[in-house]
């Protein structure tokens, strides 16, 4: 299942009616909203972001290399970028495995 910000706002929005704090959908969509602008924000000034008890979105700086092409078989140079990595905390590591 792709959960995507419509489904957020809408799980944020019915689970502040079952805690009694009854946001209106247009509070739960800003709030997701603000959520996700923040974390953008933050990678872009190359800052990580760390999630107790689901992991850290680290911002990286992969170097240049040299690939190819798949279909020539050519050689091609990447340049280096920027990039995020998520790793996700041990509490989640070891609840992901108890699904099996």
């Amino acid at each position: 299942m792709a959960i995507n910000r419509d489904y957020l706002s809408r799980a944020v929005y019915q689970a502040s009616l079952q805690t009694g704090r009854g946001l209106s959908r247009y509070e739960a969509e800003t709030l997701v909203d603000f959520f996700f602008d923040l974390i953008k924000k933050t990678l872009l000034q190359g800052e990580d972001i760390l999630l107790s008890g689901f992991g850290r979105f680290e911002v990286r700086l992969r170097p240049p290399k040299e690939g190819r092409n798949p279909k020539t078989g050519q050689k091609v140079k990447i340049p280096r970028r920027w990039t995020v990595t998520f790793k996700p905390s041990r509490v989640l590591r070891q609840r992901l495995r108890k699904i099996d």
